[in-house]
């Protein structure tokens, strides 16, 4: 089950970052690590905060969701694409 601060969610949609959630909606991602290392997409969702920030990515190329931590995402610089795997 979800379960987000409404105060931590808003921010997320909304398009601000912050340190202990550095995305936001949309934020073009590469995971960088564990199962899923390789995929880029799209941040579309923080699935919860505790005991560590995961974050739900739809995969560039399939449009499947995955649910990955935090620490396993990084945000894409422009150029960097969006589509693998």
């Amino acid at each position: 089950m979800r379960h987000v601060p409404k105060k931590v969610d808003d921010a997320f949609y909304a398009g601000q970052r912050s340190i202990d959630v550095p995305f936001a909606i949309n934020d073009a991602v590469a995971i960088v690590a564990g199962e899923y290392r390789g995929i880029t997409g799209a941040a579309i969702a923080i699935e919860s905060i505790r005991p560590k920030v995961q974050l739900r990515i739809e995969c560039g190329k399939t449009g499947a969701d995955v649910i990955v931590p935090i620490d396993a995402v990084r945000l894409l610089k422009d150029g960097d694409g969006v589509g693998s795997r």
